[in-house]
């Protein structure tokens, strides 16, 4: 079973404002939201297709993804930003938090994104 579902683009049951309202904030470092969809494929299946999924916030060296199921901690995520001036990243899963309809993913990257990543991926 596929942890990004069985659609390639999900549709959210609650807006980000009412979830971001009803979550605990434990990152040091500010999260930026962000309104995009990245491409992401589990790296123990390289010939799987990319799937899109929603990019829900970023900070220079991670990164939440909304998915319909939750992979383990500690799994290796290959991402792809599709964006000009973003670089591709590998996302190591930190933890998933399950929330209506799907889970909230939280991933560090194995790079920071530059000042003029984070701005280009910003909401």
């Amino acid at each position: 079973m596929s942890f990004l579902g069985s659609s390639s683009l999900l549709s959210l049951d609650l807006t980000k404002a009412e979830l971001v309202l009803n979550r605990e904030e434990r990152r040091s470092s500010p999260r930026s939201p962000s309104c995009r969809f990245v491409f992401v494929r589990a790296q123990w299946t390289p010939a799987a297709a990319y799937q899109a999924v929603s990019l829900w916030d970023i900070t220079a060296r991670g990164i939440g993804l909304y998915l319909h199921e939750p992979p383990e901690a500690g799994d290796l995520l290959d991402v792809q930003f599709r964006h000009a001036s973003v670089k591709d990243r590998v996302a190591e899963v930190v933890h998933a938090t399950e929330t209506t309809g799907g889970w909230l993913v939280g991933c560090l990257l194995n790079r920071p994104l530059t000042a003029w990543e984070l701005q280009a991926l910003a909401a």
